[in-house]
């Protein structure tokens, strides 16, 4: 019989990786311990190739070539409605909700739902707390460079869409500037800007001027 293993833990991971790395200047950067664990999605051999081979020669975090191919591989063989899914997910972050999934798509029920199994059977993606949350930071990123400038962009515009309701009802200022960014990487500069600038007029009529000046400066 054939068992699935979840992730292991965040203080196992850390322990994984201090016994992982020989550099020691590598072992006293709580940043690059910090990041290989994120990434590693709480599989222990993508922690450790991270921990011995993340560090290139100017000292910059970077995935080994080994294990991205490994990573490319295994987001290669996934069904094409679960690559979207998982790639509308990256793009959202922790904006990621299943009826903005839902909307970024537009895909039949019936479709969607085959992704939602076959990501979740492949533990690469839960619904945690009402959010679409997934802890393999290398997938979500090997996803990510399989879709076309085109396709990015337009996973982009769509997120801004998606989450302008949410604008509209005085969300948070972080969902504010989410949405600018993805305006600006959807290729949209001028409507990232006049968003920004309308939340922040928005602000001010509503008497809160402490949150129009922290939307503006996130602009800067």
């Amino acid at each position: 019989h054939r068992h699935l293993l979840g992730p292991i833990n965040q203080a196992c991971l850390q322990k994984l990786f201090q016994a992982s790395v020989r550099d020691g200047a590598a072992a006293a950067s709580s940043g690059f311990r910090d990041w290989c664990v994120e990434m590693s999605g709480g599989n222990p051999y993508y922690l450790s190739e991270l921990a011995l081979r993340g560090l290139n020669a100017r000292g910059c975090f970077e995935v080994p070539p080994t294990l991205a191919a490994l990573v490319a591989d295994r987001i290669a063989h996934l069904a094409p409605a679960s690559r979207r899914v998982l790639q509308a997910c990256a793009v959202l972050g922790k904006n990621a909700t299943l009826d903005r999934v839902e909307g970024m798509l537009d895909q039949p029920p019936e479709i969607l739902l085959d992704a939602f199994d076959d990501l979740e059977r492949r533990r690469l993606l839960n619904l945690e707390d009402g959010r679409l949350i997934s802890h393999h930071g290398l997938l979500l990123e090997a996803a990510l460079e399989r879709a076309s400038r085109a396709t990015s962009a337009y996973l982009h515009r769509r997120a801004a869409m998606i989450l302008a309701p949410c604008i509209r009802q005085g969300c948070e200022v972080s969902v504010v500037w989410d949405s600018a960014r993805h305006l600006l990487s959807a290729g949209e500069p001028s409507q990232a800007a006049a968003l920004l600038k309308d939340c922040a007029r928005h602000a001010l009529e509503l008497g809160r001027p402490l949150e129009a000046d922290e939307i503006l400066r996130g602009s800067l």
